[in-house]
């Protein structure tokens, strides 16, 4: 296989745009150019997410399960954060969002973790204590069967009190769920690389323990992975360079 046949195969959508060129320049020129612009967007991606770790602000946030792996680089874990699933109308700020739309969430620190307070359409700037973290929308108003230690106080509230005096007398309340309409939001912190052979550390924990990220938020919204916690202590650090 020569060298255009491998690109071709590899990146098909190029196809076209290599037959295109092949009359006006050499071969050679167009891979090249190809090769070239393939090397710079990566760096550019390095380039910017080193900048939000060493600008942003440092926020640990509370994970669920997680799935793995890559075959081509190591392993690598698909991180589920609680701040995934969002009920809108339980928070402050707007209630309205489309697929695909932009999300600004503000976090605050409650406990050991940051937590969702408001959510805006539009960056609302930074206040001190707060973060916001810029999200994608990726379903709307989804409903979910969350358990009570997942919800949130204004969803405690909102559910029906013959509801809450059924759970309270029933034998095993940890198995009980209740259905709320929550906002799935993506951050693109969602994959993380972790050494070959170490995926299922993460997908797996021992009993007691309990993974959580660091992730830094610039002022924009933009957030990186920082560390991954085990019981609070780093576990591996992201360093670029």
């Amino acid at each position: 296989m020569n060298l255009r046949e491998w690109y071709l195969a590899a990146y098909p959508q190029w196809e076209a745009r290599v037959v295109g060129l092949r009359s006006k320049i050499p071969l050679w020129a167009a891979m090249g150019a190809l090769t070239a612009g393939m090397t710079l967007v990566p760096g550019s991606m390095i380039v910017q997410k080193q900048r939000v770790l060493n600008t942003g602000t440092p926020v640990v946030l509370e994970t669920l399960p997680i799935d793995p792996r890559d075959l081509f680089r190591g392993d690598y874990v698909r991180l589920n954060y609680h701040i995934h699933l969002l009920n809108t109308a339980a928070l402050a700020g707007d209630d309205t969002f489309q697929r695909h739309q932009a999300i600004y969430v503000v976090l605050e620190p409650q406990g050991e973790f940051w937590r969702p307070t408001a959510v805006w359409n539009q960056h609302p700037g930074i206040t001190p204590g707060r973060v916001v973290i810029r999200g994608e929308v990726k379903e709307e108003d989804r409903a979910t069967w969350v358990s009570r230690e997942n919800m949130t106080p204004q969803e405690w509230a909102e559910v029906p009190e013959e509801t809450k005096q059924d759970y309270a007398k029933s034998k095993n309340p940890q198995w009980r769920t209740f259905q709320v309409k929550r906002v799935r939001v993506v951050y693109h912190i969602e994959n993380y690389f972790v050494p070959e052979g170490e995926g299922r550390v993460l997908e797996r924990p021992n009993l007691g323990e309990k993974v959580s990220l660091r992730v830094v938020v610039d002022d924009k919204g933009t957030a990186a992975i920082q560390q991954v916690l085990i019981n609070g202590q780093p576990r591996y650090t992201e360093t670029l360079w």
